[in-house]
């Protein structure tokens, strides 16, 4: 009888570290696809924020205003999957949502005010700038 009982024991000690090593396993390789994946996301919004400040860098040194939309399809798509939300931890969430609900107001505003101040270009690319250096920094 004793012999049954060990050979029990055994078996259900391997089965459990069978099942504990595939937890820390699995735990393991969902952390490494989060940071991979937060890394493309930030990659993705440095490369949209830079497409967005040279442009209008250059409206803004000229003294010209944009009629132009200002294209924001990486947010729009991270905001519309949720993904947005895997930054939510970030020191830059906050600054990178208020850069993005300015370049929303100023889109919706220009369609309805054809005079749009070249200062409100200007207060875009600054906050675009500072974010910008936050979401490299942090990246480090």
């Amino acid at each position: 009888m004793p012999i049954i009982g060990s050979q029990l024991f055994i078996e259900f000690f391997g089965a459990f570290l069978g099942f504990l090593f595939a937890a820390i396993l699995s735990g393991i390789l969902e952390k490494r696809t989060e940071k991979r994946r937060h890394c493309i996301i930030r990659t993705n919004l440095v490369n949209e924020l830079r497409d967005i400040i040279v442009p209008l860098r250059q409206y803004v040194d000229q003294n010209i205003p944009l009629s132009a939309r200002i294209a924001t399809p990486t947010w729009d798509a991270l905001q519309f999957s949720g993904m947005i939300l895997d930054l939510i931890e970030t020191s830059y969430f906050d600054s990178l949502v208020q850069v993005y609900a300015m370049i929303k107001a100023y889109n919706e505003d220009r369609i309805y005010n054809k005079n749009i101040s070249v200062s409100r270009l200007s207060e875009i690319v600054s906050i675009c700038e500072d974010t910008l250096v936050n979401i490299e920094t942090e990246g480090k």
